[in-house]
């Protein structure tokens, strides 16, 4: 039975927060089990569900979950989502460069907020907006980028480019 207000709020999010594909709510979900009972309702979700994408993270957060909590019944999730994750070696070129888009939008959707933070602090996005605007406008750019997979890209492109960059001293 789950007990009452479980898994109500991922994050402090609330009921308002815009929706998130499972492959990414899974992974909150599973960094915020509290016991090896929430593990199970968990597992049972997973085991019947088709994940599409993500599968490297879910597989970490789970062992990492399992490793927190001294739990050694595993609920076959590593099987079972790894299963699921395509194999690109048999995949044809197009099918590839989707796969392959798909893995940079998914880093997007994947950085934390220090990044996020640092990368706005960084290019000097801070002093523009109020800082109550900062989320939104995020939310707003990332929404962009779920329907314009290439801009994803470019930004990884550009995040990955200066983040190598040495800072200079001011």
């Amino acid at each position: 039975m789950v007990r009452p207000g479980n898994f109500a709020l991922l994050n402090g999010e609330t009921a308002m927060s815009s929706p998130k594909p499972f492959h990414v709510s899974i992974v909150d979900a599973i960094k915020q089990a509290r016991d090896a009972h929430e593990l199970s309702i968990l597992a049972a979700l997973i085991n019947h569900t088709k994940i599409p994408m993500n599968h490297d993270t879910i597989v970490e957060a789970w062992n990492a979950k399992l490793a927190e909590l001294g739990h050694a019944v595993t609920f076959s999730i590593v099987e079972s989502v790894m299963a699921q994750k395509p194999d690109r070696s048999r995949m044809n070129p197009e099918e590839r460069f989707m796969a392959e888009a798909d893995d940079i939008v998914q880093e997007v959707f994947e950085m934390s907020d220090e990044d996020v933070q640092a990368y706005i602090k960084e290019h000097g996005l801070e002093d523009m907006v109020a800082p109550e605007r900062i989320d939104q406008l995020l939310e707003e750019a990332m929404e962009k980028v779920r329907k314009d997979p290439r801009k994803a890209a470019r930004f990884m492109v550009v995040w990955d480019r200066d983040k190598d960059k040495p800072k200079s001293e001011d």
